[in-house]
């Protein structure tokens, strides 16, 4: 994986739902070193995600489980009711049951990951996701 950002790819309009601000800000800034990346919003609270999630378009949403207020189960499901583009979704959490994994599934997670273990598999992902303009793959 590089370490520098790959500049021919369009920036990645990215939203964090996250209510630890010290995993907030660890994501930022190794996202913002992985790619060029516009962070078009970061959430604490389901409540919050779903309120802004509304109104704005992103390429990619890194979604916690455990909030301290709500759950992202709840917001997963709102992301993907009534958008006529969808957002790769992955999930980030300390919960990796294979329960949790079924249920975001199904709910329409695009990835599920441990937070315990995947973090550099999270920003290889982050990495190839393509942003909304960019031209299809051939």
């Amino acid at each position: 994986m590089q370490s520098a950002v790959d500049r021919s790819q369009r920036p990645l309009k990215v939203f964090l739902v996250e209510d630890s601000k010290f995993v907030r800000e660890r994501l930022l800034e190794a996202i913002a070193l992985t790619r060029e990346t516009e962070f078009v919003g970061c959430a604490e609270s389901e409540a919050e995600a779903v309120e802004k999630l509304s109104n704005l378009e992103c390429d990619a949403i890194v979604l916690d489980i455990n909030l301290a207020r709500g759950n992202g189960f709840e917001v997963l499901k709102s992301v993907r009711a009534n958008r006529v583009r969808w957002p790769q979704v992955i999930v980030f959490t300390s919960y990796a049951l294979p329960f949790y994994r079924q249920l975001t599934m199904e709910l329409g997670a695009n990835f599920f990951l441990d937070k315990a273990k995947d973090f550099k598999l999270l920003l290889e992902i982050i990495k190839v996701l393509p942003a909304a303009d960019d031209p299809a793959p051939n």
